[in-house]
């Protein structure tokens, strides 16, 4: 009996492991170059810091980052540009490919974040606008590093805050609109675990204790149900009297459309030449 209960035991422990792995695993980013200074903007100390303050975002975040400087657009638009910069080089996490990029237009003098997967719901159209309005001074005084700085790190703080309750992204070429939905968070490897384990501590003394005191073998017992089972029936009815219905009309609110809903938790999309959804946000001129 002893040895059937600890055959039983380790085989739990087993599949409890083997359910938590896939909740402890992260899909961190590689290592690879993150900051692309095409303009030639920064030197290599400031490159090298950038690249460490992106290597803590992918890390605080499980999403993508990169920065990048260019002086000639190749007759893209800043948005395209950015978009297909990300695409193009295989930037993000997940099956959404979640990730941001900055980019600084040289050539057109316009800076511009360029969001993609999870990144869309948490940098809504103010928050980018917030972004971009703060690092308009350095940008305007030449410390680019700084302002990329400024970006990635106002980025960060604007994920640990959480995705707004009401945010909602608004496709700008189809008007459709896609309300965010609080996903179903699961607890911890480690806290499932620990459950497992006690509720399977719980149960193999419940089992050993039943067994001690009916004195069974497990794979010979049969319980006498012919001899111990009874069956009771009860008669009942249910006898319909009446059906009431009453009609209100509701009053709907037609002044406004779900494209020109507030502005604060939204986040504008588009699609980019590789069929991807984008969201982001070119900043003023400096």
């Amino acid at each position: 009996m002893k040895k059937i209960l600890s055959c039983l035991f380790c085989f739990c422990i087993s599949i409890s492991l083997l359910c938590a792995a896939p909740i402890l695993a992260s899909s961190v980013p590689d290592q690879a170059q993150r900051v692309f200074d095409d303009a030639g903007l920064f030197s290599s100390t400031e490159i090298a810091e950038l690249e460490e303050e992106i290597r803590n975002f992918q890390k605080e975040t499980d999403m993508d980052f990169a920065v990048v400087t260019a002086s000639d657009l190749g007759g893209e638009s800043t948005q395209a540009y950015a978009d297909n910069f990300y695409d193009d080089h295989g930037f993000g996490t997940g099956s959404d490919y979640s990730g941001a990029l900055f980019l600084i237009d040289m050539e057109n003098r316009l800076p511009h974040i360029s969001t993609t997967g999870e990144a869309i719901r948490h940098l809504t159209d103010s928050r980018l606008e917030s972004i971009l309005d703060g690092c308009y001074g350095d940008l305007s005084d030449g410390s680019y590093a700084n302002a990329a700085l400024y970006v990635i790190r106002e980025s960060l703080q604007y994920y640990l805050a959480g995705i707004p309750s009401d945010q909602y992204n608004y496709d700008t070429e189809t008007g459709e609109i896609s309300p965010y939905q609080e996903p179903f968070q699961l607890p911890s490897g480690r806290v499932i675990l620990i459950f497992a384990l006690i509720s399977f501590a719980v149960g193999g003394v419940f089992c050993a204790s039943v067994f001690r005191k009916y004195q069974m073998d497990m794979f010979r017992y049969e319980y006498p149900f012919r001899q111990k089972g009874k069956l009771f029936l009860r008669e009942k009815e249910d006898t319909f009297l009446r059906k009431s219905v009453s009609k209100s009309r509701i009053q709907r609110d037609t002044s406004s459309s779900g494209g020109s809903r507030g502005g604060g938790s939204r986040s504008s999309t588009h699609t980019s030449r590789s069929g991807r959804t984008h969201g982001g946000r070119t900043g003023k001129r400096f």
